[in-house]
């Protein structure tokens, strides 16, 4: 990953990140992306994902599930 400019060479996406963001910041946007959203993520965190969604659905909290993409499963819609 490109970590200073917000681009993720994994998946292509261009995160917009607000131009007053430090490094550290735009680092932090950057992994935040790969564990919650990034569709070309290592299956370690496919599955880490997989598992936090499903805590999420048992416990009512579907809106939060949402947010974590796990690729090949249908997301709901609100």
């Amino acid at each position: 990953m490109h970590k200073q400019d917000g681009f993720c060479a994994r998946c292509g996406h261009n995160l917009l990140l607000p131009p007053g963001f430090t490094s550290a910041q735009k680092e932090a946007a950057l992994e935040l992306h790969d564990l919650e959203w990034c569709s070309r993520s290592c299956a370690a965190v496919i599955n880490e994902r997989r598992l936090k969604r499903h805590r999420l659905d048992l416990v009512g909290r579907e809106r939060a599930a949402q947010r974590l993409l796990v690729p090949g499963e249908r997301l709901a819609k609100f």
